[in-house]
């Protein structure tokens, strides 16, 4: 299986099922991940109000970030910590 990026967070307190986060658990885990990843609460904001929760979270291609108004280069770097929490969580077999 395929090892997660070691810079991931995932905060403790967060449902352990991704599926279950609700869009505050969102902007939760987004926050925690801004330092070692290129976006900024600015960008976390624009996705909490479009109400993305776990669910569309996991659903998520680069494009609907950027249709949240993410702008381009942070939108990657979100669906590819998205792709990281996937791995982490086992809902991918392999990511690299």
């Amino acid at each position: 299986m395929a090892k997660a990026d070691p810079r991931l967070k995932i905060p403790a307190g967060l449902p352990d099922d991704v599926k279950d986060w609700n869009t505050d658990d969102v902007k939760i885990f987004l926050g925690e991940n801004t330092k070692d990843y290129e976006f900024n609460e600015g960008d976390i904001q624009m996705i909490k109000d479009h109400r993305v929760n776990g669910r569309h979270l996991l659903r998520y291609e680069e494009e609907a970030f950027r249709a949240c108004g993410v702008p381009v280069g942070p939108a990657t770097d979100i669906f590819d910590l998205v792709m990281e929490l996937k791995i982490a969580k086992g809902l991918v077999v392999s990511g690299k």
